[in-house]
């Protein structure tokens, strides 16, 4: 069974591959598996693997092998596609892609934090789901391998996100982010999805699914388009604030950590009992604020409009006028506790990209 290692001597300790390890090394994986819930098991954890003590969510896992799995979402039906998986699993074991491109050395640097047992952990599980025993000689090697080419393709990518012009824009948002109220738990909150340290309140999801849920007239083909659009309003803050910090050629996607979407996802499969890739997610939440923002959040000023003043007012739609009076800076507001549809009701005034009222 894995152990939380000890620090007893700055001695370096050899490892079954032959990499050593000294007492800072261990000590900080053990801070850091003291931090982690899949150390010790619960409701609805299972074993990733027996003989070792690594307990994922189940619902976790049921996402990511929709996603990545032999006959997931991406429709690899071959046993080709277990490094992506691999890759996903070990991201989330570390806390996530933004933990992992900080550290300076990922691929050996979380291999040592993470610690050989997960390493082998993951790698049994995989043969396991996949049926590759006869394609992996070496199977904590061979995952250890794609751990690594997965981390080089990710790192230049968000190196490049952060570095381009909008980057102070991209930082504000983080900030502003991290100050939201489903960053930290409370009596009040339910989780959005098992395993994600995202917290809503209960009465924002019930008018959720009231309004746009499963059953409902608004729903139909893509019909989880429009609640997971009004709930992903509702997690920025409100139009205002999504508005402000979305960057032009830069997606919804890179705005936001993997975690967020993952938890979204993982929340819209269980609901509309339907699967989709991150993607394919982020792909028709770019429809819809790219539709709203063209058509209803600013508009083109009209021909007679003459003063500056005339152009403020024609790109302002009417019924934000209306509003204007009653309405503040969304980064003050409170997190909207009762209803949801006081942030999320402007996106069903215009024809959304389906050809039906209410975008989705």
């Amino acid at each position: 069974m894995m152990r939380l290692s000890t620090v007893r001597t700055r001695k370096p300790q050899a490892s079954d591959d032959g990499l050593t390890e000294d007492s800072e090394v261990i000590a900080k994986r053990k801070g850091f598996l003291s931090t982690c819930y899949w150390t010790t098991p619960g409701d609805g954890k299972v074993q990733l693997c027996p003989g070792f003590d690594v307990y994922v969510y189940q619902q976790s896992l049921t996402d990511f092998r929709q996603q990545f799995g032999p006959l997931g979402a991406r429709g690899a039906a071959s046993a080709s596609c277990w490094s992506k998986y691999s890759a996903t699993l070990l991201a989330y074991l570390s806390g996530g892609w933004d933990v992992v491109i900080k550290d300076r050395r990922p691929s050996q640097g979380h291999r040592a934090i993470l610690g050989p047992d997960v390493f082998r952990a993951v790698a049994g599980h995989i043969k396991e789901l996949f049926g590759v025993e006869n394609d992996m000689e070496h199977p904590v090697n061979r995952v250890r391998l794609a751990w690594s080419n997965s981390v080089s393709q990710v790192r230049p990518k968000t190196k490049s996100c952060l570095a381009d012009s909008h980057a102070e824009k991209s930082q504000v948002f983080s900030e502003y982010l991290a100050t939201c109220y489903w960053k930290t738990p409370g009596a009040d909150k339910i989780p959005l999805h098992p395993g994600f340290e995202i917290y809503v309140y209960p009465a924002i999801l019930e008018d959720l699914k009231t309004h746009y849920g499963p059953g409902t007239p608004h729903y139909g083909k893509d019909g989880w388009g429009r609640y997971a659009s009004r709930l992903f309003v509702n997690l920025v803050g409100g139009w205002d604030n999504l508005m402000k910090y979305e960057r032009p050629n830069v997606s919804i996607g890179r705005m936001m950590e993997g975690d967020f979407f993952y938890a979204m996802l993982g929340h819209l499969r269980e609901l509309f009992k339907t699967k989709m890739t991150k993607r394919e997610f982020a792909a028709t939440l770019e429809g819809i604020f790219m539709h709203f923002r063209r058509y209803q959040y600013l508009p083109e000023p009209r021909a007679e409009a003459e003063t500056e003043a005339q152009v403020d007012d024609c790109r302002q739609p009417e019924t934000q006028r209306r509003q204007s009076v009653a309405n503040t800076e969304p980064a003050n507001v409170s997190p909207n506790k009762g209803s949801a549809l006081s942030l999320l009701e402007p996106i069903g005034m215009y024809e959304g990209p389906c050809g039906d009222r209410g975008g989705g």
